[in-house]
């Protein structure tokens, strides 16, 4: 039987969910449905948004791999799919050095990015209602 490098262990469930093009798209088509469905707030996701898209990837270990996705994981990989970021080498090794999740991001493609800004178009704070200390008086 299989060991996990221990003696005597055989290796345990995965921790962690692992990623693949088609579950992005699984978590993108469930954002869509949700934000029609009026759940999204203005910069943010309401709570069962995320249980909705654990929902909708149950199963889906086989694809990707990893453990099962669970709404906690939903919610930070929608975090790192969002992001898009330009800059520098030396900043970006920085970045990485004060972050190391990020590491594997450099380079790689996001074929949802076209689909994606459907979600988060017009859904970021502008500091349009933003008060300057100067404007407030007695």
């Amino acid at each position: 039987p299989p060991t996990s490098g221990k003696k005597g262990k055989l290796p345990g469930p995965p921790k962690k969910a692992k990623w693949c093009t088609l579950c992005d798209g699984i978590l993108l088509e469930t954002l869509k449905k949700e934000a029609a469905a009026g759940n999204q707030a203005d910069n943010s996701w309401k709570r069962s948004v995320w249980t909705a898209c654990e929902a909708a990837l149950a199963g889906q270990e086989g694809l990707c791999g990893g453990a099962p996705k669970k709404p906690k994981s939903c919610e930070d990989h929608w975090g790192l799919v969002n992001g898009v970021v330009t800059c520098s080498d030396d900043v970006w090794s920085h970045y990485v050095e004060a972050h190391p999740a990020v590491k594997d991001l450099c380079g790689k493609p996001f074929p949802h990015y076209n689909e994606m800004s459907f979600l988060i178009e017009g859904h970021h704070a502008t500091g349009a209602w933003a008060l300057d200390i100067s404007e407030l008086t007695d």
